[in-house]
């Protein structure tokens, strides 16, 4: 889910990925880098080579192995790239006087982990491409077809279109994590607590009437 309020990912729903990895940034000169998109805080990192098979997921997942701090997946990268050309010398049957530049000009660069966050499944049925985003198996829409929208006229300086086409609608969606953790808690505080509370009131209403008009 989109938390920035960059204009990349501003009032995006959220997007569907597979085989996501984490991207590591580092400090460069020139280069300034933003964080659009990472995980939840319910991740757990594996270190390659891992096996995997489909018969993982017909395990329950344990809750304690999946609290992790979120990993970055998106970086907007915005600066003077230095040319990896630059000190090297020309290659040989290049005769021609060129300047290599030692860096770019003012420039963009988006950065994702996975390569397939902007790939459309095909229908196994007719062969037809499913729109952008869109699960199959859970039936729903995301928010990739937008987000590679924003992206391209973000790169392209053109962020008018990115204004007209931004939604203006709060998503407020419940901690999942919680609700299973915490089920008890919950049905406790919505179901018990405003029957006592009746109770209570009702029995401070009967003291009080009594006391008041008593002869």
């Amino acid at each position: 889910m989109p938390t920035l309020q960059h204009p990349i990912i501003k009032n995006l729903d959220g997007m569907k990925t597979q085989f996501v990895s984490t991207i590591d940034t580092i400090g460069t000169k020139n280069v300034q880098k933003t964080i659009l998109l990472s995980t939840s805080p319910y991740n757990r990192e594996l270190q390659t080579p891992t096996m995997i098979s489909l018969d993982m997921i017909e395990d329950t997942p344990d809750p304690k192995l999946f609290q992790s701090a979120p990993k970055a997946v998106c970086v907007l990268l915005e600066g003077q790239f230095s040319s990896n050309f630059f000190n090297r010398p020309i290659p040989e049957g290049i005769n021609e006087s060129i300047s290599v530049l030692p860096k770019s000009k003012l420039t963009k660069m988006l950065v994702f982990s996975d390569g397939d966050i902007f790939r459309s499944d095909i229908s196994d049925k007719d062969g037809s491409v499913y729109p952008l985003g869109y699960d199959r198996f859970m039936q729903q829409t995301f928010g990739n077809r937008n987000l590679l929208l924003n992206a391209v006229d973000y790169l392209t300086d053109d962020s008018q279109l990115i204004n007209l086409r931004s939604k203006e609608i709060e998503m407020r969606l419940l901690d999942k994590g919680r609700l299973v953790n915490e089920k008890t808690k919950f049905q406790i505080i919505n179901t018990v607590i405003p029957i006592l509370m009746v109770i209570i009131f009702g029995i401070f209403q009967h003291i009080y009437r009594r006391r008041k008009f008593a002869v």
